[in-house]
């Protein structure tokens, strides 16, 4: 039993642990709209031999592995920073040895004194041992889905934006960058002006953006993408309706109006024929995370994520 630095040799036995990972995912949770692809996981497991360092524990075979994922230097502080994101033991393999491995990596990390970015979510010692690789370990970013089912939308406060609602989308959107650049957040990473995202968005062709208007105020958008993820890059397909915007200003939350834009949301993707729905958000955005896990199963932690 020892552990060796991840190389081109163990890209097999990785990929066979990985896959442990997903086939795990999907026994658990139902909600997700496809099965994993081989092939993509493959790609996953060369990238993670090319890119930064990773190490393997051994006994007779790779039973565990972790890897260091490069995260972009944040704008509060200019500096490179790094987080311990990809990560899966076997079943019946001792978490200890998770623990071990983490170990190996933060002495890497500390001999070459590269910055930590890793956040657990977990409050205490034991269930960080117990979740360490089975969950993922580091990620800021949580994916979620919901079934589509049948639903009516009986509202007629949300409607297609158009280029003359621009003006009063800014404010929204400024608003919501402030939140998540802003503690507890603190997504580290600089935004385009509010103008030149809408106008990108709107000559996007999969891109659907709908704002919700009351008393004739534009309070709140959402911005849909076609048969994509909406940053949800864990599983979706051509009949998923991913989730990539939603913002609502903070005079109007805690009102109902979150809801009535869920509730859109479903009437929307049920009658354009998707049959999922998907999003994913900040684990640190306490705001999103009330939100979303209301109508939303958590599924799968950890993805490679650039920021800044």
């Amino acid at each position: 039993m020892y552990i060796e630095k991840m190389t081109e040799k163990h890209e097999e036995e990785v990929l066979v642990v990985l896959l442990d990972k997903y086939r795990r995912i999907y026994k658990e949770v139902a909600v997700l709209p496809v099965k994993y692809n081989v092939d993509q996981l493959r790609q996953l497991v060369e990238y993670m031999v090319k890119t930064n360092v990773g190490y393997v524990y051994i006994e007779d075979k790779v039973v565990a592995f972790i890897h260091l994922t490069y995260v972009g230097e944040l704008f509060y502080n200019k500096q490179g920073v790094y987080t311990a994101e990809w990560a899966h033991n076997l079943e019946d393999v001792d978490n200890l040895k998770g623990l071990m491995l983490l170990n190996k990596l933060y002495d890497y990390m500390l001999s070459n004194e590269l910055k930590d970015h890793t956040i657990s979510l977990f409050d205490h010692k034991k269930d960080f041992l117990m979740n360490l690789f089975n969950l993922s370990y580091g990620s800021r970013c949580l994916d979620a889905h919901m079934i589509v089912e049948k639903h009516h939308y009986t509202n007629n406060r949300m409607r297609k934006v158009i280029k003359e609602d621009f003006t009063d989308l800014i404010g929204i959107i400024d608003e919501h960058h402030q939140h998540l650049i802003k503690p507890p957040t603190i997504i580290g990473r600089q935004f385009e002006s509010a103008l030149e995202l809408l106008n990108e968005w709107y000559e996007e062709q999969n891109v659907h953006m709908y704002l919700l208007e009351v008393e004739n105020q534009i309070i709140g958008m959402i911005k849909m993408v076609h048969g994509q993820s909406g940053g949800c890059d864990s599983s979706y397909n051509d009949k998923t309706l991913g989730i990539e915007t939603t913002q609502l200003l903070s005079s109007h939350q805690n009102m109902g109006y979150g809801r009535e834009m869920i509730d859109f949301m479903k009437a929307y993707a049920y009658d354009n024929g998707f049959t999922h729905i998907a999003v994913d958000f900040e684990t640190m955005n306490y705001r999103a995370n009330q939100f979303w896990l209301k109508s939303f199963e958590p599924t799968i932690r950890s993805l490679i994520r650039t920021i800044g």
